[in-house]
């Protein structure tokens, strides 16, 4: 069997966990792309956005957004402005969503800067980035090619969000409801979830264990058929 591990990485471009993690996991995503398979899966933390308190899953409103951001940022000590929930706060982080699925389209690496660029617009620049314009502003920063990112998530939109839901039914047959997630798996089935900011030495101390798993479930195959 081949030495890889599959990595599927669990996020919303809206979240400010996730954000302050990016260091740690551009680390870990850079280092280990050669040695495993990844997927970049969409969580959405917000169906929409209302004016009212929010009581359902996945429901809230603008400034219990706001404040939210401002304890992430206080906690981890990562620069992060709430005020695009003040001054021109997105409906729902579906579009972002969609958003990095047409990035994808271009690879994952494309993908990942695309990313990381939406959140510094969103998180850093107070700029709505449920918006058509500011996306393919994020989309030219990070380096796309842009005519073909705003083709994609126009003739592709019912396809990308049907991507989307796939992540999000992935996330519920892992039992995963908030992000950022790591689902690690190797060849025989070992997996490791690790949830939250975390030290890339985690993550890293993570793949190495499932990898001498793999090693070792082959070695006892490898003695059974000889033996």
């Amino acid at each position: 069997m081949a030495e890889k591990i599959a990595i599927e990485y669990f996020t919303d471009p809206f979240c400010a966990w996730s954000f302050a993690a990016e260091g740690a996991m551009e680390r870990f995503r850079d280092e280990w792309m050669g040695r495993s398979t990844m997927i970049c899966r969409m969580l959405p933390i917000l169906d929409r956005v209302t004016g009212l308190p929010g009581r359902e899953a996945r429901v809230r409103t603008a400034d219990e957004m706001a404040e939210k951001w401002h304890e992430i940022g206080a906690v981890t000590g990562v620069s992060i402005d709430p005020g695009v929930w003040s001054e021109d706060p997105p409906q729902s982080t579906w579009p972002a969503c969609i958003a990095v699925k047409a990035a994808e389209r271009q690879g994952m690496s494309a993908c990942a800067q695309f990313l990381k660029a939406l959140r510094v617009n969103v998180m850093q620049r107070k700029r709505n980035g449920s918006k058509r314009n500011v996306l393919a502003d994020v989309a030219g920063e990070a380096g796309l090619d842009t005519s073909r990112f705003l083709s994609d998530l126009a003739s592709q939109r019912d396809q990308l969000e049907r991507e989307v839901i796939e992540d999000k039914h992935a996330a519920e047959a892992n039992c995963i409801t908030s992000t950022p997630a790591l689902l690690m798996t190797n060849a025989v089935g070992d997996k490791v979830l690790i949830v939250g900011v975390r030290d890339y030495l985690l993550y890293h101390q993570a793949a190495e264990a499932l990898l001498s798993g793999q090693r070792a479930h082959e070695s006892r195959s490898a003695r059974a058929q000889s033996g």
